[in-house]
């Protein structure tokens, strides 16, 4: 019934995934009949139907695209569709992950720390640059610094990186690292809170 529904569409929406449909060459299942319903227009092609193939990664998808295109400049809506065609192996995760990655424009934190010319924020389109400059993993946090529940500042003057963590209270001083994950000293830790203590 649902097949029928969409072969005899009238609506815009409607015909456009018809021809998707049309182009498709494999076995048409309930699976793939639900992703050509229910992915988003701007990202549905044959090639990326056949990709995503499951009605839950295709509602997934459709979750986390407009995240993506929040932080990532250069998420378009074309670039985010090839991406998709060209993954070897297509697996929602890996995919969101790797885009988080590349996220280059994070929304403030709402402090005076964003305005502070003493202070570069850590994206995750430079954390693999800065983790080289400070020997340490920090693009292994990309996808906590996309999403907003950690945010990291670089404090050159101080030679540290301050870790800080939302919480139903305001952001939270949650770690400080020297170069090479070395232990940042006593004075340095007092400096940091003396300096994020108003904030």
């Amino acid at each position: 019934v649902r097949l029928v529904a969409l072969l005899e569409s009238k609506e815009a929406e409607g015909q456009a995934r018809r021809r998707v449909l049309e182009k498709l060459d494999a076995r048409l299942d309930d699976e793939l009949i639900q992703v050509v319903e229910v992915l988003g227009l701007g990202i549905l092609a044959p090639k990326t139907a056949m990709a995503v193939r499951t009605a839950t990664e295709a509602h997934k998808l459709n979750a986390r695209i407009p995240i993506i295109q929040r932080v990532c400049s250069s998420a378009t809506t074309e670039s985010l569709k090839q991406s998709i065609e060209n993954a070897p192996h297509f697996r929602v995760s890996n995919w969101v992950r790797g885009w988080l990655g590349r996220a280059d424009r994070l929304p403030r934190l709402g402090i005076p720390l964003d305005d502070d010319p003493g202070v570069v924020r850590i994206t995750p389109s430079t954390a693999r640059s800065m983790g080289r400059d400070w020997q340490n993993c920090l693009a292994g946090h990309s996808t906590a610094m996309a999403i907003g529940t950690t945010a990291y500042f670089a404090l050159a003057d101080l030679n540290v990186i301050a870790v800080l963590t939302r919480t139903d209270g305001g952001w939270l001083l949650s770690g400080l690292h020297g170069r090479a994950n070395f232990p940042v000293s006593a004075e340095t830790a007092r400096r940091v809170k003396v300096r994020l203590s108003g904030q």
